[in-house]
């Protein structure tokens, strides 16, 4: 038996999803020897993987329905990310043909089912966060005497920039003690988005929101989570929320939409983060149609911060420093020991076994 990982290595969130979860797995000793993974952007790696592949194996694919599943033996487990309530036939379709579903959230369970895919095919198996690298341990309060917002996501619609930079304006347009750091990301056209991004600053008037720019690893985001005051994820909605996550494992405190993908880590935390008030709303963004394409127009809904409710929060976690630094390292406390990598493989493997797809150990005392 080969237990085969598909996806790729990289600072993107599915890389890092995919590099931690491996890492973890091969911590297992019992499954070191049986682990095998194959870079999903290498056509010659797959065709290898496929040519090699037996009934025995187990097939892992971190990322959505493909069209190669049908030459691969074994079975096949399909995680399932997303951030529309609404999926496209041809997504339901193909993962209907793995032999089982992966989601990490309840909510996205529930999206599934609502859409068609029968519940006992789903499992929900949690992504995680690294507690050895994102910890509050290098954190102290308002270091510097500037007090720092900080948001990290790919400049896009989804995570809400408009909302952010009006709440943030509101509130914080005559604080010169107050900065809003911007980590934003380009995976798709860099330079139209980088120049996007600085106009749409420029357009503020403000000189106190400032753009981090570089392809920055996990290390390096740590030191930036550290340095910052407050973390702030006005978001439409999260397949997971992997940067939300780190910067609450860093003891930040925070404020979010409670919605979509992290619910499911949010849920452990009430009370101990500022939730952003929201409204259900239709997707209509053009980046989102592309790649999520609709045969019916309708693209399905997500959740849109209230501007207000944003810039209140924003203003309660900056006048209560000192509470919310306490509620956070809580926070932090119980997201570490809930949501590790350790703890996603856990999740994993009881799900191979229930499902019959990975055996159950054996074992037997001998008594002399």
């Amino acid at each position: 038996m080969k237990i085969n990982l598909f996806g790729q290595r990289s600072i993107l969130g599915g890389g890092v999803h995919f590099s931690f979860f491996a890492d973890a797995f091969r911590r297992y000793t019992v499954f070191n020897e049986t682990i095998e993974e194959w870079d999903v952007t290498n056509q010659a790696s797959l065709t290898k993987a496929a040519s090699q592949s037996s009934q025995d194996d187990i097939n892992i694919w971190f990322f959505g329905p493909n069209t190669v599943l049908s030459f691969f033996k074994g079975k096949n487990i399909i995680w399932a990310i997303f951030e529309s309530d609404l999926l496209p036939s041809y997504y339901i379709k193909g993962l209907l043909e793995a032999d089982l579903i992966w989601t990490p959230s309840n909510w996205a369970k529930g999206v599934l089912v609502a859409n068609g895919v029968p519940p006992e095919k789903i499992n929900v198996v949690p992504e995680g966060v690294d507690q050895n690298i994102f910890h509050p341990f290098a954190r102290s309060i308002n270091k510097s005497g500037c007090y720092s917002f900080l948001t990290v996501g790919k400049y896009e619609q989804r995570k809400g920039y408009d909302q952010l930079f009006q709440a943030f304006k509101k509130v914080f347009s005559k604080t010169t003690d107050v900065q809003l750091l911007i980590k934003a990301d380009f995976f798709i056209d860099d330079q139209r988005a980088s120049n996007q991004l600085k106009e749409q600053i420029a357009k503020t008037g403000l000189n106190n929101i400032k753009v981090i720019s570089g392809a920055w690893n996990t290390k390096d985001l740590s030191v930036l989570y550290s340095f910052a005051d407050g973390f702030v994820l006005p978001s439409r909605a999260e397949g997971w929320g992997l940067t939300l996550i780190e910067a609450i494992s860093c003891g930040l405190p925070t404020a979010t939409v409670n919605y979509s993908g992290q619910t499911e880590y949010l849920s452990k935390i009430t009370n101990l983060y500022l939730p952003i008030r929201h409204n259900i709303v239709p997707i209509e963004d053009p980046i989102f149609h592309s790649y999520w394409p609709s045969e019916s127009g309708d693209y399905g809904n997500w959740a849109e911060a209230d501007v207000d409710d944003l810039a209140q929060q924003m203003l309660t976690m900056y006048q209560t420093q000192a509470e919310w630094s306490e509620y956070a390292l809580k926070a932090s406390d119980i997201i570490r020991t809930q949501f590790n990598w350790s703890k996603a493989v856990d999740a994993a493997i009881e799900s191979l076994t229930s499902a019959q797809i990975l055996p159950r150990p054996e074992f037997s005392v001998f008594i002399p």
